[in-house]
Parts: structure tokens; sequence; C-alpha cells
């Protein structure tokens, strides 16, 4: 997961990870970051917030890279 995420978690704030890799996704978590592993479509965007909560600021990183 990218340094931004480690950097908000480590600032006290929620982060919840999209990734469709699994086995980042399970690295993500295993830092200490709950992470989904599906595309970031927008229902990505919109986890329930009975689960994570609401959200307050999307990121990204490495979009576009391909």
């Amino acid at each position: 997961m990218a340094r931004c995420s480690r950097f908000f978690k480590d600032s006290g704030r929620r982060v919840l990870g999209v990734d469709p890799a699994q086995e980042i996704a399970e690295r993500t978590r295993a830092s200490g970051i709950p992470t989904v592993v599906e595309f970031f479509y927008p229902n990505a965007c919109r986890p329930d917030p009975r689960e994570h909560g609401s959200q307050a600021l999307i990121t990204s990183n490495n979009v576009i890279a391909q």
C-alpha cells in the first residue's frame, strides 16, 4: 500500500485500502491497514459506512501507470 496510507494511519485517521491484487492486499492488512480486494470502481469508493465509517478523502496511487 502507498506510503500516504501509512501517513494517514499514523496521523490517527481511519484508512481503508482498495487493491485488486490479493498478495498486495494481504501485505497491506499485515501492516495494519484494512483493505478491500477489488478494483477501484465507484462502489469500492463507497464502502458500507456501518462497517468502515464515512469517508472524508479519497486518494489514489499508481492508477494510470499501465
